[in-house]
Protein backbone atom coordinates (compact mmCIF):
# COMPACT_ATOMS: atom_id res chain seq x y z
CA UNK A 1 0.00 0.00 0.00
CA UNK A 2 1.62 3.23 -1.20
CA UNK A 3 0.51 6.73 -0.19
CA UNK A 4 1.44 10.07 -1.76
CA UNK A 5 0.26 12.73 -0.11
CA UNK A 6 0.57 16.67 -0.85
CA UNK A 7 1.12 19.72 1.42
CA UNK A 8 0.84 22.98 0.57
CA UNK A 9 1.65 25.16 4.01
CA UNK A 10 -0.14 28.42 4.48
CA UNK A 11 2.32 31.29 4.08
CA UNK A 12 4.88 31.47 6.31
CA UNK A 13 3.99 28.04 7.45
CA UNK A 14 6.49 26.17 5.88
CA UNK A 15 9.49 26.22 8.41
CA UNK A 16 7.32 24.78 10.86
CA UNK A 17 5.68 22.04 8.95
CA UNK A 18 9.31 21.20 7.92
CA UNK A 19 10.31 21.24 11.63
CA UNK A 20 7.04 19.12 12.82
CA UNK A 21 7.20 16.55 9.82
CA UNK A 22 11.50 16.03 11.03
CA UNK A 23 10.05 15.16 14.31
CA UNK A 24 7.20 13.03 12.67
CA UNK A 25 9.14 10.61 10.48
CA UNK A 26 10.91 8.77 12.81
CA UNK A 27 7.58 7.36 14.75
CA UNK A 28 6.22 6.71 11.54
CA UNK A 29 8.87 5.12 10.40
CA UNK A 30 9.06 2.92 13.87
CA UNK A 31 5.81 1.41 13.26
CA UNK A 32 6.02 -2.43 12.18
CA UNK A 33 4.24 -2.49 9.01
CA UNK A 34 5.83 0.78 7.57
CA UNK A 35 8.08 -0.08 4.78
CA UNK A 36 9.13 3.85 3.86
CA UNK A 37 8.14 7.18 4.66
CA UNK A 38 9.25 10.01 2.92
CA UNK A 39 8.97 13.46 3.58
CA UNK A 40 9.89 16.12 0.57
CA UNK A 41 9.68 20.16 0.38
CA UNK A 42 9.58 21.74 -2.74
CA UNK A 43 12.85 22.93 -3.99
CA UNK A 44 11.83 26.12 -5.49
CA UNK A 45 8.34 26.57 -3.54
CA UNK A 46 9.08 25.99 -0.13
CA UNK A 47 5.61 25.69 1.29
CA UNK A 48 5.24 22.47 -1.34
CA UNK A 49 5.63 19.25 0.36
CA UNK A 50 4.93 15.42 -0.74
CA UNK A 51 5.21 12.48 1.73
CA UNK A 52 5.86 9.06 0.22
CA UNK A 53 4.56 6.06 2.19
CA UNK A 54 4.56 2.38 2.10
CA UNK A 55 2.72 -0.35 4.25
CA UNK A 56 2.97 -3.61 4.13
CA UNK A 57 -1.03 -3.89 3.81
CA UNK A 58 -3.79 -1.75 4.44
CA UNK A 59 -4.35 -2.84 8.10
CA UNK A 60 -0.41 -1.46 8.63
CA UNK A 61 -2.07 1.96 6.98
CA UNK A 62 -4.63 1.87 9.20
CA UNK A 63 -2.60 1.27 12.40
CA UNK A 64 -0.91 3.89 11.23
CA UNK A 65 -3.91 6.32 11.27
CA UNK A 66 -5.23 4.73 14.84
CA UNK A 67 -1.49 6.11 16.01
CA UNK A 68 -1.03 8.43 18.85
CA UNK A 69 1.26 10.13 17.03
CA UNK A 70 -0.98 10.54 13.70
CA UNK A 71 -3.42 12.24 16.07
CA UNK A 72 -1.31 14.37 17.99
CA UNK A 73 1.26 15.46 15.51
CA UNK A 74 -0.37 14.99 11.97
CA UNK A 75 -3.69 15.95 12.56
CA UNK A 76 -3.48 18.65 15.57
CA UNK A 77 0.01 20.05 15.01
CA UNK A 78 0.84 19.88 10.92
CA UNK A 79 -2.94 20.29 9.25
CA UNK A 80 -3.97 23.10 10.83
CA UNK A 81 -0.60 24.57 9.35
CA UNK A 82 -1.85 23.94 6.05
CA UNK A 83 -3.79 25.69 3.16
CA UNK A 84 -4.07 22.61 1.02
CA UNK A 85 -4.10 18.65 1.23
CA UNK A 86 -4.34 15.62 -1.02
CA UNK A 87 -3.96 12.13 -0.39
CA UNK A 88 -4.30 9.12 -2.45
CA UNK A 89 -3.86 5.23 -2.29
CA UNK A 90 -1.78 3.14 -4.72
CA UNK A 91 -1.47 -0.35 -4.77
CA UNK A 92 1.77 -2.11 -6.32
CA UNK A 93 1.62 -4.21 -10.11
CA UNK A 94 2.76 -7.29 -10.10
CA UNK A 95 4.90 -7.91 -13.17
Amino acid sequence: MVVVAHYRAKVGAGDEVAAVLATYAPLVRGEPGCLCFAPHRGRDDPHAFVLYERYRSMADLEAHRSSTHYAEIAQDSIWPLLAERTVALYEALEG
